[in-house]
């Protein structure tokens, strides 16, 4: 019995690496490719360019310096170093995650190659006074509020406020521990009156806090900073077996949340020191 169903021209005529229709389109559309590819390469838009851009601007070297040696004032440039995760403060610009709203995330920053941590444009803060009564190079005492500023790592010329804010259902939480976000914000008012990007120190040790209050703050002494609209401490969560991965490698976890002890007294986590 015959089959009478009717065939396409070409069915079962070529095998099926033969190629049929417009043989050059492939070929065309290669060469569109590359000659746009030229053309980002040539013009530095790539995406290893922008790459190498972001961390050159954001890890060119940085001044640091203070009106009073020893102790910190107001107007003074420095590093936010936790020793117990061998970490600096810092802010994490990305090709990928531009500050959305003005914002920037923080990580804690790893010690460099020579195991030492360099000022570079990341982690060097600005000590801002809080009110108009705090003049530049005026010592900062335990108790005062003052705002940590930062230059924005890759647009020159601009400042970034590190802040938080309460937590709510609509408010996002940090990616691994859930907790109170921290970032930097590009306008200081931006949250109840400038409390948002307000902090103070309070001693380590919890026994002589009330005396030292309204004394000098100490670098390069072990201090808890205190976010003054939540009344939560920073926290670098070094302890996370989860990092922030970007394009400078693996990061701390940087938050607002208090650690506290078996001893009632804050961890590891919430110890930061001045350094300028």
């Amino acid at each position: 019995m015959s089959d009478d169903t009717p065939k396409h021209w070409n069915q079962g005529s070529f095998g099926a690496g033969v190629k049929i229709g417009n043989w050059n389109e492939d070929m065309y559309l290669k060469e569109e490719s590359m000659a746009k590819f030229l053309i980002k390469h040539d013009g530095k838009e790539l995406g290893f360019h922008k790459t190498d851009a972001l961390k050159a601007s954001a890890t060119a070297p940085a001044p640091v310096g203070g009106a009073a040696e020893g102790t910190l004032s107001f107007g003074d440039a420095v590093m936010l170093e936790h020793r117990a995760g061998a970490a600096t403060l810092g802010s994490l610009p990305s090709v990928h995650a531009e500050a959305g709203e003005g914002r920037m995330l923080v990580t804690g920053i790893g010690m460099g190659a020579n195991d030492d941590h360099q000022p570079i444009v990341r982690n060097v803060f600005t000590i801002e006074p809080f009110t108009g009564d705090q003049a530049i190079g005026s010592p900062v005492t335990f108790g005062d509020k003052f705002c940590l500023r930062c230059d924005h790592p890759t647009q020159r010329g601009e400042v970034l406020y590190l802040g938080s804010e309460t937590q709510h259902l609509q408010s996002a939480a940090s990616r691994y521990s859930g907790e109170q976000v921290v970032n930097l914000r590009a306008s200081r008012d931006e949250i109840v009156g400038s409390y948002g990007v307000a902090w103070v120190v309070d001693l380590q040790d919890p026994n002589f806090r009330l005396e030292a209050e309204g004394t000098p703050i100490p670098t390069n002494t072990g201090v808890v900073i205190k976010h003054v609209l939540t009344a939560k401490l920073l926290s670098c969560n070094f302890e996370l077996r989860k990092k922030m991965v970007s394009e400078f490698g693996a990061e701390h976890e940087v938050t607002c949340g208090t650690k506290m002890t078996r001893a009632k007294v804050e961890g590891p986590e919430n110890t930061w020191i001045f350094k300028n």
